[in-house]
């Protein structure tokens, strides 16, 4: 979704400091020099391997990432950050200069403005694609652009996997915080039941851990919340021991129906 809806969070921890992004009234030729003035600044804070604008080769490339044509838009610049402190200064900058942006992870969605933006920032998490696994624990740790299938890769040589997405190009925050339906969900429950902590960039720029004990109102609502609550930098889910997999299809004579009937129903 476009993200001026992080400004919810705000309304939970810092209900006297209450903005709005585009202020009311503001014309869009207003909004398109904000929009281009903090795209510079951007550029100049965190630099050009971080921010692209138009006129970068890699912009078309960035702008067009998603599968399906229908969420291809044109923001006024796109931001790759690396890590959560790079996170942290995007949003302090997009919340004080009142401009849009949006979120994307994998770009899964078909909806126009799920995951991009005309007018205002687009943060692709594509470089937060980090997957790591203590094997003390059993937690694996995910950055929000991760794919399934990099995911499942890296874990493999361990013998485990994580609940996550049944399709290997979609990424791992998307998919996460919008609940998350599994081939492994009816053994452990959807892939949000499994997260044990959120680590959260906040609508003031700070970054707390959201898990049970700490902030746990924001950990239950990233739970299916989407990107209404802040921007998660990395999830940190439990693992389940797992080798060998098949898969086919199974094929039931006509007299066998009273025997196959009977097995779904215990």
């Amino acid at each position: 979704m476009v993200a001026t809806g992080i400004l919810a969070i705000l309304m939970i921890y810092y209900p006297s400091s209450i903005t709005t992004f585009v202020k009311i009234g503001e014309t869009t030729s207003t909004l398109d020099k904000a929009a281009s003035d903090t795209c510079e600044q951007l550029q100049i804070e965190l630099g050009s391997a971080a921010i692209s604008l138009p006129s970068d080769p890699q912009y078309s490339t960035l702008r067009t990432k998603s599968w399906s044509q229908t969420a291809w838009k044109h923001p006024t610049c796109i931001a790759t950050p690396t890590n959560s402190s790079d996170m942290q200064r995007l949003v302090r900058v997009l919340v004080a200069n009142h401009v849009p942006f949006a979120i994307r992870s994998g770009g899964h969605s078909t909806n126009p403005f799920d995951a991009n933006i005309d007018t205002g920032v687009l943060i692709a998490t594509d470089k937060l694609d980090q997957v790591a696994y203590d094997a003390d624990t059993g937690i694996a740790s995910l950055g929000p652009g991760a794919r399934w299938g990099t995911v499942y890769t890296a874990l493999d040589k361990y013998n485990v996997t994580v609940v996550g997405g049944r399709v290997l190009d979609v990424g791992v925050g998307g998919l996460m915080l919008g609940g998350g339906l599994s081939y492994l969900s009816d053994l452990y429950g959807l892939a949000c039941d499994n997260v044990v902590s959120y680590e959260v960039v906040l609508a003031d720029g700070s970054v707390v851990e959201a898990t049970n004990e700490d902030h746990p109102d924001l950990f239950w609502a990233l739970k299916g919340g989407a990107n209404n609550f802040g921007i998660v930098t990395k999830f940190r889910s439990n693992t389940f021991p797992i080798q060998q997999v098949w898969g086919g299809i199974l094929v039931f004579t006509i007299d066998m129906m009273p025997d196959v009937l009977q097995a779904y129903y215990e």
